[in-house]
């Protein structure tokens, strides 16, 4: 964090990569008797950057008491 901006950098990794045996995989195995596995991609690396600003609260200014009735 740096003022009003905040960098963010990920660098998540696969503990298991599983993809399950779907309805139409288990049957295609069964019609050709070819084991399938399902057609599941994982990615081998992902890089997530992430930039955000914060603005801040505007400053109130006070107008002086003399000049409150001259804008009505």
């Amino acid at each position: 964090m740096k003022n009003n901006f905040t960098l963010t950098l990920n660098l998540p990794f696969a503990l298991r990569r599983e993809g399950p045996q779907s309805v139409t995989d288990r049957q295609t195995e069964i019609a050709t008797g070819q084991p399938r596995s399902g057609d599941a991609a994982f990615a081998d690396y992902l890089i997530n950057l992430g930039i955000s600003y914060r603005f801040s609260k505007k400053q109130t200014l006070e107008l002086d008491p003399s000049l409150q009735d001259t804008f009505k």
